[in-house]
């Protein structure tokens, strides 16, 4: 993991771009216009699956309710996540693998609450400012969740931000190519190519990291079913 100041990442931008000289320090105006285009990228680049490394694990005692909030102060008080990835539900020791459906399948359901005392299919809708979590059939057991977060949304000039050193040129070049038109400069094909290589770079460990996740948890899945046709 690489650790840099907001001001780090925006003080080299703004010199890809010649705004400023080495050594040189941004005005306090600069530098707020600056966070705000770094926060504007993070986000539309949280809406991007591989753009996110980071992958958590959530836990939720079920009630039998069909449906839970997540987010800051929900009923499962998290991150509120951008997806949900995958997920299962523990009862009596076994864990049993959720199918995850979208909105028309679950609008599909005609009965919400009926079925098996274990939940087999959930839909999320990600909401704003929290997300809503829906099962089906409504059950007891624990729910645990593997979810994306969004990536670090900055609000100080001197914050610390961490992430894999791969995204350190991502950062700086994409931010450059964000803030050079506010100086009245046109991204050039170079800095353009710089900014696009280092996302690309990101996108493709991301998504092996993604397969050999998936890999694993296939694996995993088949062991548990062997276990359960064993006994």
């Amino acid at each position: 993991m690489a650790d840099n100041t907001v001001t780090e990442l925006i003080s080299s931008a703004l010199r890809k771009i010649g705004a400023i000289s080495a050594g040189e320090t941004p005005s306090p105006g600069e530098m707020s216009d600056a966070l705000i285009s770094l926060r504007h990228m993070l986000r539309q680049w949280s809406s991007k699956a591989f753009m996110i490394f980071v992958t958590s694990q959530v836990t939720h005692t079920l009630d039998g309710s069909v449906s839970y909030t997540i987010g800051s102060g929900a009923t499962i008080n998290t991150t509120r996540p951008t997806r949900i990835k995958n997920g299962y539900v523990t009862t009596s020791g076994l864990d049993y693998q959720l199918k995850i459906i979208d909105e028309q399948q679950y609008s599909d359901i005609a009965s919400k609450s009926t079925g098996s005392d274990t939940p087999e299919w959930l839909w999320y809708n990600p909401g704003y400012s929290t997300g809503t979590i829906y099962l089906f059939p409504a059950g007891s057991g624990t729910l645990t969740l593997n979810v994306q977060i969004p990536l670090t949304d900055p609000t100080t000039l001197t914050e610390d931000i961490t992430f894999p050193g791969e995204y350190d040129m991502a950062i700086v070049w994409g931010l450059a190519c964000e803030l050079a038109l506010e100086y009245g400069k046109e991204p050039t094909p170079y800095m353009l190519g710089k900014a696009e290589q280092a996302k690309d770079d990101i996108i493709a460990i991301n998504a092996a990291l993604s397969m050999q996740t998936s890999k694993l948890e296939i694996t995993e899945l088949s062991r548990r079913w062997s276990i359960e046709g064993d006994g």
